[in-house]
């Protein structure tokens, strides 16, 4: 949802406005009641997706930076639980 709200950020830059709302379309869903999903624009929660999406692409780009450097001292696991031990760093999307 948070790249669906930037998206409508990105387009409210281009033409001046944000749109009412932002739909997906799901093609591969059988039930035709849960394949369009709507999502009302709210500016202020579209500016605190912005926010987020910003602050993410400067941490993955740190995260570049730092294995460009030397992949070695890179440490695994999940970003958000860098402040934990490392044999419990790895989340249940990891370890799949």
């Amino acid at each position: 949802m948070i790249q669906l709200l930037t998206y409508a950020g990105l387009y409210g830059e281009r033409v001046g406005d944000l749109p009412a709302r932002c739909v997906l379309f799901f093609v591969n869903e059988p039930k035709r009641e849960a394949q369009l999903v709507a999502i009302e624009i709210d500016p202020d929660i579209v500016q605190l997706a912005e926010a987020w999406t910003i602050a993410e692409a400067k941490r993955i780009r740190q995260t570049m930076l730092r294995f460009e450097q030397d992949p070695c001292l890179m440490e695994g696991g999940d970003l958000d639980a860098a402040s934990q031990p490392v044999g419990t760093r790895v989340d249940a999307e990891l370890k799949k």
